[in-house]
């Protein structure tokens, strides 16, 4: 399931090929079959009302693809969801097995005109289609059931450059996976809480009341109003490493007392570990 941040949802549809969907699509028992098919094998595409039973809306014309595309409405609170095949790409942009290809490439830096070159149609196209990649929601993408979502984050923000002036990407995790990331031209308080705005917008989407217990973070106090402003309620961790790096900037003379709180330090990390 993908909802975007400006409210549109969509359900992508695992199908064999084009014509198996063109052959589904026409009946309505027969699509519905077909549903209830990957609703029992994939729940996680579906939002959890699905399991109340939905209706067919109606239907929609991809002007783009010229393909026929069938909305549906939930009975457990009325929202409306298109139904888009995967050979598809997001926003009917074009065929999937058709772009795959060009758009691997641009996890490499290809220009776009390179791309159009090989590819054909022209530089534009292929920014945008890759553009278009990161309107869906991140958190809604990762995670599809509000049970799953996080309780304890880690929030952080990269500095790097940007066509010669340094930027900064605030970024937010849990469990291994990236559930934020936006970018900003300064580490004010003000321009981090509008890019760690981005999770909680997306986050919310799935379940308005979320709020996380805790948020690590390397004691930038930019950070840290950016998250309490957001979440008045968090609790600010400060990251361990930050924390035995503070130890030894603390006493940069004394060699033998920073070796030995270090290792103090490093020895009470290991014993949180295995608890």
């Amino acid at each position: 399931m993908t909802r975007s941040i400006r409210g549109d949802k969509s359900i992508c549809l695992p199908v064999a090929s084009e014509a198996e969907y063109q052959a589904i699509i026409v009946d309505n028992n027969t699509f519905r079959e077909y549903i209830l098919q990957i609703l029992a094998k994939y729940p996680e595409i579906f939002p959890i009302e699905m399991e109340k039973g939905f209706s067919f809306h109606d239907w929609v014309i991809s002007s783009k693809q010229q393909l026929p595309m069938r909305r549906i409405k939930l009975k457990e609170n009325g929202e409306v969801y298109q139904l888009r095949p995967e050979f598809l790409m997001p926003y009917m942009v074009g065929k999937t097995n058709e772009m795959e290809k060009a758009l691997y490439l641009c996890r490499f830096g290809v220009p776009f005109e390179a791309i159009a070159y090989v590819f054909g149609r022209n530089a534009m196209y292929w920014y945008r289609a890759y553009c278009s990649l990161s309107r869906a929601s991140l958190v809604g993408t990762t995670i599809k059931n509000s049970e799953k979502l996080p309780e304890h984050l880690l929030a952080d923000e990269k500095h790097t450059w940007l066509q010669g002036e340094r930027i900064f990407i605030p970024t937010t995790v849990a469990q291994g996976c990236i559930l934020g990331v936006s970018l900003r031209e300064s580490a004010s308080p003000t321009a981090l809480t509008e890019g760690y705005r981005e999770f909680k917008e997306e986050v919310q989407l799935i379940d308005p009341d979320y709020t996380p217990i805790t948020v690590n973070t390397d004691a930038w106090e930019a950070t840290r109003e950016a998250w309490l402003t957001l979440f008045p309620s968090v609790v600010v961790v400060l990251c361990f490493l930050h924390d035995v790096l503070k130890v030894q900037k603390g006493c940069p003379t004394q060699h033998n007392y920073r070796k030995i709180l270090s290792g103090k330090l490093w020895r009470a990390y290991n014993v949180c570990l295995t608890d």
